[in-house]
């Protein structure tokens, strides 16, 4: 939640709310959730996301990460930006996300299939921020986890948005990971592409770096990644001012 306090620290961020129109994640308080369950110990949570996946989450119950997701963390988000006035609303990912399996090696972890707009676009108009939790139900009915990089960048692309933002807790891209003053400020999608066939993007960063590229292809004018630990950083929503690193 220090993430999202630091976004937007004070009540000018209700106007900033009414330019994002949709927020999405779940965070790294599942490992305390899995850590909490004897699952495994906080020392030795891994941190690449691809590996927390297949080490952890299909250890989980598919209904303990629903309740975590759905009924704790969604409801943090909601009353996050409620402090600032009466605009978001919770809304499950099974309502909105068509999912399919992404290997059943990993349990219940899915991809996104389809995303019906018709509910987020409802909510929208009235002029409410709907909080999607990033789940999402099979033809069948069953319920899957998926990373919230990819279902915002699904979204954004379906609800054919002008930006995706992502925030996070680094300053940006780099073309090399441990020299900052390899920030990257402007790029493509056709060039963070070859990045990720290179390897020149870190483990952690695949699912957001892979999502921009996906939205900004699919018709999303610009994907940013921004440091979520500045405040005030979700002024690019309302400016064309450079931090972090757009996509383009």
């Amino acid at each position: 939640m220090k993430l999202l306090r630091a976004g937007y620290p004070d009540k000018s961020a209700v106007h900033i709310f009414h330019a994002a129109k949709m927020v999405l994640g779940v965070g790294a308080l599942l490992i305390g959730l899995i850590a909490g369950l004897g699952r495994v110990s906080k020392n030795k949570v891994v941190y690449t996301i691809a590996t927390l996946y297949v080490q952890i989450i299909r250890g989980i119950p598919i209904l303990v990460q629903l309740m975590f997701i759905a009924f704790v963390f969604s409801p943090m988000l909601v009353d996050a930006i409620n402090a600032h006035g009466p605009l978001a609303i919770g809304v499950s990912g099974e309502d909105v996300v068509v999912a399919s399996v992404r290997d059943p090696e990993l349990g219940f972890v899915g991809d996104v299939a389809a995303v019906d707009v018709i509910a987020l676009q409802a909510l929208v108009a009235q002029g409410s921020i709907p909080v999607v939790a990033p789940l999402g139900n099979d033809a069948a009915g069953q319920t899957y986890n998926i990373n919230a990089d990819t279902v915002a960048g699904a979204i954004a692309a379906a609800l054919g948005a002008s930006k995706l933002v992502y925030l996070t807790d680094i300053d940006g891209l780099r073309r090399v990971v441990t020299d900052a003053t390899s920030l990257i400020r402007e790029t493509t999608a056709d060039e963070l592409a070859a990045m990720l066939t290179d390897g020149s993007i870190g483990t952690g960063m695949i699912p957001k770096v892979q999502s921009c590229i996906d939205a900004v292809r699919a018709g999303v004018e610009q994907a940013h990644i921004l440091d979520g630990r500045v405040p005030h950083a979700l002024r690019v929503l309302l400016t064309d001012e450079l931090i972090g690193t757009v996509v383009r």
